[in-house]
């Protein structure tokens, strides 16, 4: 045992009848002026160790900071007003559409990019995996050099790992996301986020625009908005320096509408994906699992199958 260990071990911990063998022995050499006794034991006079955190969006919720054992803690921020300021080297858009049709709206974005590391952002893990089979069912028309994964919390820590590094290699270039991968992610070649469900924070819409245009690096962001969210949305722009929002425009007569038709027997082939998956449920890891998936994978046929019985083509018209 070398000798830092075991003045930590000092610190932190009641001495060991080893550590006191080793002090009396000269094993250990202590500052005397720094040493009390207790009881025939000895302790170190030495402060409580400092912890320094630094985040772009540290949490007040107070039973997170508890969980820091913090001794009279000094909270540093680096603007007077606290808020949240987001690189000028970010180019951010919005695009309205409607609901139904975020995922045709979000095809043309990918067709329209040039960008070579992507990640797209859900609100739920549900919404991941269901747009992940679906993008699947219609790859003809996602740009080939896109390679598709989904990244959420029903993953292994083993499995997001080995998918991290695949990302991180270039193997994986775009990536669906739950808000999971919006924290700690350090990849520095990103260069699209979209958000096809809005964030209901600014910390949440400040952690996932952060993985791109990182280290002075510039980047791109769109957020699919229906009339809705457009609203709740710019409220929690207000919260944030250097939010502003350019309209991205996408014709939707020319480049939405001709692919209805595809779309639509798309979510017919989708329905029977989901349906084998939940005859497979009990043997498949790597689909959302958890109590209630097999009433996930029925709300997911349900809406799809409202979506149809509800919605014709003149509806998108």
């Amino acid at each position: 045992m070398s000798f830092f260990p075991k003045i930590l071990n000092a610190i932190y911990n009641p001495p060991t009848a080893q550590i006191k063998q080793d002090i009396e022995s000269g094993a250990i050499v202590l500052d005397t002026s720094r040493v009390i006794e207790y009881n025939s034991r000895t302790f170190l006079q030495i402060p409580p160790l400092q912890k320094l955190l630094f985040s772009a969006t540290l949490s007040s919720n107070p039973t997170k900071l508890v969980s820091l054992k913090l001794s009279d803690p000094l909270f540093i921020t680096g603007t007077t007003k606290q808020s949240f300021i987001l690189p000028v080297n970010l180019k951010q858009n919005i695009v309205y559409c409607k609901n139904e049709e975020k995922p045709l709206f979000l095809i043309r974005l990918l067709q329209e990019s040039s960008a070579k590391q992507i990640l797209i952002f859900t609100s739920q893990i549900e919404t991941a995996h269901r747009l992940l089979k679906l993008f699947e069912i219609l790859s003809d028309h996602i740009p080939k050099h896109l390679t598709m994964a989904e990244y959420s919390s029903h993953l292994s820590h083993k499995e997001r790992l080995k998918l991290m590094n695949n990302f991180k290699a270039g193997t994986i270039s775009l990536l669906i996301c739950s808000d999971v991968v919006s924290r700690g992610l350090d990849v520095t070649n990103i260069d699209l986020v979209i958000n096809y469900d809005p964030p209901n924070h600014i910390t949440t819409y400040i952690h996932r625009v952060g993985r791109t245009a990182r280290a002075g690096r510039e980047g791109t962001t769109y957020t699919l908005l229906d009339s809705s969210q457009r609203d709740s949305f710019r409220i929690i722009l207000k919260k944030a320096i250097n939010t502003k929002q350019t309209i991205y425009k996408i014709n939707r007569k020319e480049t939405i509408l001709p692919l209805l038709p595809t779309f639509q027997s798309a979510l017919w082939r989708l329905e029977e994906v989901l349906e084998r998956e939940k005859k497979v449920i009990k043997t498949k890891t790597n689909i959302p699992t958890n109590l209630t998936v097999e009433s996930t994978v029925s709300s997911d046929i349900e809406i799809i199958r409202k979506f149809l019985k509800q919605k014709s083509l003149q509806n998108f018209t």
